[in-house]
């Protein structure tokens, strides 16, 4: 403000008049203007406000400084003898192979329920934290205090992946060519199919395949369908319409079943059954004990297309079931150990229909959905491995009968628990 009203003093004074104070003035003047009491004032305010900057931003660097330390960063130091120089995001087979299950930990606490980001509490969290940064996910502070503990995670899936088939792997390779062979997902609504294609697509090579990984979208006769149909349905593309069913190596995936009801009350899809997102999964009626038949209409135009299944828990017995139960070739991995055991579960996979892991593994860590909710790694990471999200919204009805009507055998087989079991 001062400067501008000492310019329109400038503009407004006449041309011939002697100049103000603040116009360049000739050598012989410019001594006397030295001892002028505004000019001492105008010197003494600069360097006042000078100080005071200085100061500022020294206060700023100090703090700024403090910040930085506190963050957990990934190292950046030049590789020595005993190091390579990969990128966060890829690993080694011979890593994986070698780092396959390793322990949950000789070095975590036993237990850990806080989220408060203390140090013995962030040390139950590095396992986790090596995954996301391995993918090449950056962390904040306020990310790792948010993080589930390697012991949540541990609690509800145990330390070791699961994968159910292994025992067809040979069975497949014997019978299928390997210029003939195909991988594709198949699997619930909500447990990561479109996840496999990407992520075998980047990671597994079929041999004597041409122009093509050997991974498909999906089983020809549609991937969220029952295996029933596998033999009676076939989708609309050219390749789903002539490939040899026979020649698909199936990579179906299951989710933990409090938490898959969880992610169908986001997102239903074509599974209809009353409730609302204050009232979901809504197991049971209001005013009996009767379950609430859940509809997946398949084609809405054609009601014989339609399944119906006593409820949502019923949905997730009925479809896991035929496919643990079916006579042919198949995989059933759970989602899960695609995020906190990926490379394992990849490589076997891709060893199961006679492929090979390209020379570095890349786990996705950005949205992979083109529909639904918007997810990426670190996202599922915090939601699947917190205990405290798994039954979020159930009724203690709900609890009850999920309870009740889950098939136990299944859960066993694929190492997930019961509710009363994990709280116990």
């Amino acid at each position: 403000l001062y400067v501008r009203s000492e310019l329109q003093l400038v503009m407004s004074h006449p041309v011939n008049a002697r100049p103000p104070r603040h116009i360049p003035l000739p050598n012989h003047e410019r001594k006397a203007a030295h001892r002028d009491p505004l000019f001492k004032v105008l010197m003494i305010l600069v360097i006042i406000v000078g100080t005071i900057n200085i100061a500022i931003f020294a206060s700023l660097d100090n703090v700024l400084s403090k910040e930085l330390a506190s963050m957990h960063l990934p190292s950046m130091h030049l590789p020595d003898s005993n190091e390579d120089n990969r990128p966060l995001q890829e690993v080694t087979v011979e890593e994986l192979i070698r780092d396959k299950a390793k322990p949950a930990g000789d070095n975590e606490p036993a237990e850990n329920n806080g989220e408060t980001g203390n140090n013995e509490d962030t040390g139950d969290k590095e396992r986790v934290i090596d995954i996301l940064e391995r993918a090449g996910v950056m962390l904040n502070p306020k990310d790792i205090a948010n993080l589930p503990t390697w012991s949540s995670v541990v609690a509800q899936y145990g330390s070791e992946p699961v994968i159910v088939g292994l025992d067809t792997c040979k069975e497949f390779q014997s019978s299928v060519p390997e210029e003939q062979a195909w991988l594709a997902p198949a699997g619930l609504f909500n447990t990561g199919t479109h996840l496999v294609s990407l992520d075998l697509t980047k990671n597994c090579h079929l041999h004597k395949r041409q122009n093509t990984s050997g991974v498909a979208d999906q089983v020809p006769w549609g991937k969220h369908r029952p295996a029933t149909v596998r033999l009676k349905h076939r989708n609309d593309t050219d390749w789903e319409r002539s490939v040899n069913i026979t020649t698909i190596l199936p990579i179906v995936t299951v989710k933990d079943p409090y938490h898959w009801m969880g992610s169908m009350c986001r997102h239903p899809y074509i599974a209809f059954w009353p409730h609302t997102r204050q009232n979901c999964p809504n197991l049971l009626r209001e005013n009996d004990d009767t379950a609430i038949e859940v509809q997946v209409k398949y084609n809405r135009t054609n009601s014989s297309q339609t399944v119906k299944h006593e409820s949502l828990v019923g949905m997730w017995n009925d479809f896991n079931k035929l496919y643990v139960d079916a006579s042919f070739p198949r995989l059933i991995v759970r989602y899960e150990d695609l995020l906190f055991h990926h490379d394992y579960v990849v490589s076997k996979v891709c060893e199961c229909a006679g492929g090979s892991l390209l020379p570095t593994l890349t786990m996705l860590k950005d949205n992979t959905k083109p529909h639904g909710g918007v997810t990426n790694l670190k996202s599922s990471v915090m939601r699947y491995g917190k205990i405290e999200k798994r039954g979020e919204g159930f009724s203690n009805r709900d609890l009850s009968f999920a309870e009740s009507k889950l098939n136990k055998e299944l859960i066993d087989l694929f190492g997930y628990k019961l509710e009363s079991n994990l709280r116990q």
